[in-house]
């Protein structure tokens, strides 16, 4: 799965969906505090069908302060998922976001991941840091690991289930981090766990009554005019790429695998807006007029 985080700017949940994104990752911190996830945010993200991943981070070298700081860190942490209705299964990743290079910081990340453990328990705490911290701690004081790219030398920890790859992408007018799943599972607050779930979003078989122009809409915001909205965001649009992401959002339901792969070619060739806008009309409003 690819996902994102974010802090105090934050992308809507219903762009972060056409980007291709399925899970973000949110903050839990000591309140009043703008970069934390809120309810009516929570609350947009599952609706929206996203799995959402609790980061505690206070200040970026708290896993250097020790086992009391851990202990105190995860009982607010843990009181905040409950407040905003966190299953008991919800990992939470604590952060170590600096580099650590003796043994004895080392040592000091693990007694505050102990500490952590002491009110979560080891199932449901993970870590955020460099690759080092991964490799120390995943397995043996804690379950779940959130590597970061940063510090890591080029490399990527097996322990790892979750890996940030790429920092600072704007995203909707936010300052976001890219992220991508390394494991099946990986610890998140999935929709259905949300006792206020209410799919939206576009639709993958039933797409009766919809109008050209609202494929349109949706279909811009996927294709983000001739630049991938998944995976590297400096990767070009290509046939493939479209119609493999045309399929998984309709499974196909108004478009002929020939109009999929014209407004695919299309695509990948145009760069201006009006160009790629006149390729989805073209095609589209054909297949929106055949499936009567």
């Amino acid at each position: 799965m690819e996902g994102i985080d974010y802090a105090w700017s934050k992308p809507r949940a219903n762009a972060l969906v056409a980007g291709g994104k399925e899970f973000v990752c949110r903050y839990l911190a000591y309140l009043p505090n703008g970069k934390v996830l809120t309810s009516d945010e929570r609350r947009d993200l599952h609706a929206a069908g996203l799995h959402i991943v609790l980061n505690w981070e206070q200040a970026d070298g708290d896993a250097l302060k020790g086992y009391a700081r851990g202990l105190e860190h995860a009982r607010e942490a843990v009181r905040q998922a409950n407040a905003l209705g966190a299953p008991e299964s919800a990992v939470i990743y604590f952060s170590c976001d600096v580099d650590v290079v003796t043994t004895s910081q080392m040592n000091t990340v693990r007694e505050y991941l102990n500490g952590a453990v002491a009110v979560l328990g080891r199932n449901r705490v993970g870590v955020y840091g460099e690759y080092s911290v991964i490799e120390a701690m995943v397995g043996s004081t804690c379950d779940w690991g959130w590597q970061t790219y940063a510090w890591s030398g080029g490399k990527v920890s097996g322990k790892a289930h979750i890996y940030q790859y790429h920092n600072g992408v704007p995203f909707d007018g936010a300052d976001c981090d890219l992220n991508r799943s390394l494991q099946s599972e990986i610890g998140a607050w999935k929709p259905m766990a949300d006792p206020d779930y209410r799919p939206y979003g576009p639709p993958k078989r039933d797409v009766g009554g919809r109008t050209a122009d609202t494929m349109i809409a949706d279909l811009w915001g996927l294709l983000m005019l001739g630049r991938s909205p998944w995976g590297d965001p400096k990767e070009p649009l290509t046939t493939e790429g479209i119609m493999t992401r045309i399929a998984e959002v309709y499974n196909k339901p108004l478009l002929t695998d020939e109009q999929i792969t014209a407004l695919a070619a299309d695509l990948a060739v145009e760069t201006s807006a009006e160009a790629i806008e006149t390729a989805l009309r073209n095609v589209l409003k054909k297949g929106v007029d055949n499936a009567g």
